[in-house]
């Protein structure tokens, strides 16, 4: 009589690594002053944002396109012979390609770029020398639907089918998005700052950033800080500067979303700028504050589900087929910081008069997997304005690099994955002395980490009548003596008999012993094999 089982599947939703790879390049190249520009006396500031615009699939290789934005303020002479800043913007485009270990045809490309170093120098008076350092990372990740068997359904009512099942625990995805957020906020200046005649320079950065998933979307609290210096409307006034923070708002539309999720966000900025707008009384005081933040959202859901771990029976020979799958168990959801706080001399910068403004960028150059957690190294880049006392240089700029080290406690597993994204939070610097200054500020490691579980999921099973004579030659009853190694679930499988039917002949096994019930070893046991087909 023939008989067949089927398998009950289900599916879980997971995205897959397929390749990656990471370079470094190197930008060089000459720019003139543009004719109304004043000649460069000094460069007192320098300023760079590398973006990746398009990433092509080009069989084992992807095509990157992008652009390398730079700007420099410097002091020149103005019409009347008087020295003031000026402002000097240009970019150099950015084309690469990068080899990788797979074929990424129509696999999803994803990239991070990082501003590793940007050195400007003035060739002469009407001419620099722009180099910069850049790291692309390229990551394909694709989705898969890994299927697994939950259940069995036998076609005649009594074959005698034993299955055993597991508890999976996995963190499914079901958000990966890649979006631009547009922040957008206006600010006024201050009663006693005078009206804006025409900005000369602008910086606009995060100070702190902070997400949370929600219905159908994800909010997401920003705390910028901006820094403008500025001609005033009256030239009589000289220069004028204002440093400030402004609290963003917004919300990114995701369906399938909501608050139950785990979620992971990792963005970066494209583009910036400040632009003077009139108040409503027609007076130059309000400041249009933009910026484009490129975001990759993921959002994972825990789920715990029963699958199929074996079959067989003591009465048919089955083979099994099953598949190898990886899937991810969440480890930790972390939000680590560390405090940064350096006293740094002043003697190579000259004469301070008064810190006006500084922000800080986090660059990540080791990360260490280590049993009690992740072992961060890299260094915070302070970049600072100041006056000086000179009257014929007032603003000057220097950058300090402060080195970091912090251990991420979680824990850790030999085969894992992890996303991390940094932030400098809240830096600032204050003069301790007329040759040091005191840094203090908090790196802002945000993670998450999945350890990745590899198992064997049945997929479909064959049953044969197998030998008959073969049935039929085995002894109906044999005394076993336990190793300590096989389970209830092997031992049964091995000699043609059920789990139930030797809990049910040898009385010291305990009542809720399951599949998985190791006998101890010298201990014996009555097996009796299945003579007959029954209901399992």
């Amino acid at each position: 009589m023939e008989f067949s089982v089927i398998i009950n599947k289900g599916y879980i939703h997971d995205n897959e690594c397929k390749c990656k790879n990471t370079i470094q390049i190197t930008l060089d190249d000459d720019f003139n002053v543009p004719d109304n520009k004043a000649d460069i006396e000094h460069i007192i500031r320098q300023w760079g944002n590398a973006r990746i615009d398009e990433a092509k699939a080009l069989g084992e290789k992807a095509e990157v396109k992008g652009c390398l934005d730079f700007a420099i303020l410097y002091m020149g002479n103005d019409e009347d012979g008087g020295s003031m800043p000026f402002k000097m913007t240009g970019d150099i485009d950015i084309g690469e390609v990068i080899n990788l270990s797979c074929d990424v045809e129509n696999i999803p490309i994803y990239w991070e770029t990082h501003l590793e170093d940007l050195t400007v120098k003035a060739i002469n008076s009407r001419k620099i020398n722009v180099k910069a350092i850049i790291s692309i990372k390229i990551v394909c990740e694709d989705i898969e639907d890994y299927s697994f068997g939950y259940e069995v359904s036998e076609v005649q009512e009594n074959e005698c089918i034993q299955v055993k099942k597991q508890n999976l625990q996995y963190a499914e995805l079901m958000v990966n998005m890649r979006d631009n957020l547009r922040i957008r906020e206006t600010v006024s200046l201050p009663q006693g700052k005078p009206n804006i005649g025409s900005i000369m320079w602008e910086e606009l950065w995060i100070r702190s950033f902070d997400s949370k998933a929600v219905e159908d979307g994800m909010e997401i609290n920003i705390e910028l800080g901006y820094f403008i210096i500025y001609v005033p409307e009256n030239s009589d006034i000289g220069t004028a500067w204002y440093d400030s923070t402004a609290n963003f708002n917004g919300k990114l539309d995701i369906s399938g979303c909501n608050m139950d999720m785990i979620h992971f966000v990792n963005y970066s900025m494209t583009s910036c700028g400040i632009e003077a707008k009139p108040n409503y009384d027609g007076e130059l005081r309000d400041l249009n504050l933009e910026m484009v933040l490129e975001m990759n959202v993921k959002c994972y859901q825990e789920r715990t589900q029963q699958i199929i771990d074996d079959i067989y029976s003591p009465v048919k020979h089955i083979e099994i087929n099953s598949t190898p799958v990886s899937i991810k168990n969440l480890i930790a959801r972390n939000n680590s910081r560390c405090q940064i706080n350096e006293r740094v001399k002043t003697d190579k910068y000259g004469s301070i008069l008064q810190i006006i403004s500084c922000n800080g960028v986090a660059h990540i150059d080791d990360i260490q997997v280590e049993k009690d957690g992740l072992q961060v190294e890299g260094v915070v880049i302070v970049n600072t304005f100041y006056v000086s006392e000179s009257d014929s240089n007032p603003l000057g700029s220097f950058s300090i690099p402060i080195p970091f080290s912090h251990k991420v406690q979680l824990k850790t597993t030999e085969d894992m994955e992890y996303y991390m994204q940094s932030c400098v939070e809240h830096v600032g610097i204050v003069m301790t002395g007329s040759q040091e200054l005191e840094v203090k500020g908090n790196v802002v490691i945000d993670v998450i980490c999945f350890n990745v579980v590899h198992v064997n999921v049945v997929q479909e099973c064959e049953v044969n009548e197998g030998d008959e004579n073969m049935y039929l030659n085995l002894p109906t009853m044999v005394g076993y003596i336990s190793d300590g190694k096989n389970s209830l679930w092997d031992i049964a499988k091995k000699y043609n008999t059920t789990v139930d039917s030797i809990k049910k002949d040898n009385k010291g096994i305990p009542e809720l012993a399951d599949a998985d019930y190791k006998i101890k070893a010298g201990e014996k046991l009555l097996l009796m094999k299945e003579l007959s087909m029954k209901e399992a």
